[in-house]
């Protein structure tokens, strides 16, 4: 059976069943019974509704699932928070809208500043790394979708912006597009980096940082050893926009493939760092793109430093208020770093505050 005649099966069975759930009236809650005070404190309320409920999400997921089966493969369109682009690619919806755009960039800036000037004031070094959009290093793949011109100069604004206040900044954009053709610095059906990606942003600032002399003087260590894991399939945040099931899960994007980075640390003696006695001369603080141990972001750059670094990223914040935390908590005081690199996708410059990429919103 052809992809074209399962898409066609997805509308007859979707529409059989959304036809059924109107009709049914056990799925319209009619054979919930009266919610008497008898009735609630025996619980056969509850379990009279509880089973009407079972019966609509049966037929509810295989619904939404042919649903957006049609869709997808029909229109190459999937639910609101992505973006389909062509040969499989999936692009959020976050580097499309830019609600705060008048206000971003000096917003970012002015957050930086501050941050800055605390450091500073400790004697640490502040560097700030901006992760470009996936639309903007992969515009190719965006099939019938333009990303907006409006949103083109965000990244050099930034750089000046952040440059004018004296402050230290790394652009990942040479270093990513140079891989193209080789390798990918992005997932196809993911908003993150792929640890090829990482690795090449690690070793991007490190050597900007050796540049401007910062190179952190003490805490050097034995680069932790790198294996790779075997490749395994991995489907993306970006699928959850397009919900296909198993029944339909072949009409969508292809899984992407990740080789996970594990790092070795035997034989490297106890350093204390940020939970002993011993300062850690590196800080990282960021967003899912540091936090997520599948890229091994935070190792790399140990490895392109040669000093330990502590991770105090966080998932599903954004990279506001983990810088924040940093500032206003203990965690400087335990770690006494040379510097702090924070991790800034410059996504979040223009975006609203909402749930993070690959969590869509209750309907």
């Amino acid at each position: 059976m052809t992809d074209k005649s399962v898409a066609i099966l997805g509308i007859v069975a979707g529409a059989g069943l959304l036809a059924l759930a109107l009709v049914n009236p056990a799925l319209r809650g009619v054979d919930v019974p009266a919610a008497s005070p008898q009735a609630v404190w025996n619980g056969s309320w509850a379990t009279g509704f509880g089973g009407a409920f079972d019966k609509k999400l049966a037929l509810r997921d295989p619904a939404l699932n042919a649903s957006t089966a049609l869709s997808y493969a029909l229109f190459n369109e999937g639910r609101d928070g992505v973006v389909p682009g062509a040969d499989g690619w999936l692009y959020t919806k976050e580097e499309f809208d830019s609600p705060r755009l008048d206000k971003g960039v000096a917003d970012a800036v002015a957050q930086a500043v501050e941050a800055k000037a605390i450091l500073e004031a400790r004697g640490i070094a502040f560097v700030v790394v901006i992760v470009p959009a996936k639309a903007r290093i992969y515009p190719e793949h965006l099939g019938r979708h333009t990303w907006p011109t409006t949103l083109v100069p965000v990244y050099d604004n930034l750089l000046h912006g952040l440059g004018n206040a004296g402050i230290a900044t790394v652009d990942l954009r040479p270093d990513f597009g140079s891989i193209k053709g080789k390798d990918l610095a992005y997932f196809r059906t993911d908003t993150h980096w792929t640890p090829v990606g990482a690795q090449v942003a690690a070793q991007t600032i490190a050597k900007q940082i050796a540049a401007d002399g910062k190179l952190p003087s003490a805490g050097s260590v034995v680069p932790p050893q790198l294996t790779l894991a075997e490749a395994e399939p991995m489907d993306g945040d970006l699928l959850n926009f397009i919900p296909l099931g198993q029944t339909f899960r072949h009409l969508g994007p292809p899984a992407d493939r990740l080789t996970q980075p594990q790092f070795d640390y035997t034989g490297r003696e106890e350093s204390g760092g940020l939970l002993g006695d011993a300062a850690t001369p590196v800080v990282l603080v960021g967003t899912s793109y540091s936090a997520d141990e599948r890229w091994g972001f935070a190792g790399f750059l140990e490895q392109a430093l040669g000093v330990d670094v502590a991770n105090l990223s966080d998932k599903g914040a954004g990279p506001f208020v983990p810088l924040r935390k940093l500032l206003e908590g203990t965690a400087l005081d335990e770690s006494q770093p040379e510097i702090v690199i924070w991790e800034l996708p410059e996504r979040y410059v223009w975006m609203d505050a909402k749930p993070p990429a690959g969590e869509p919103k209750a309907s």
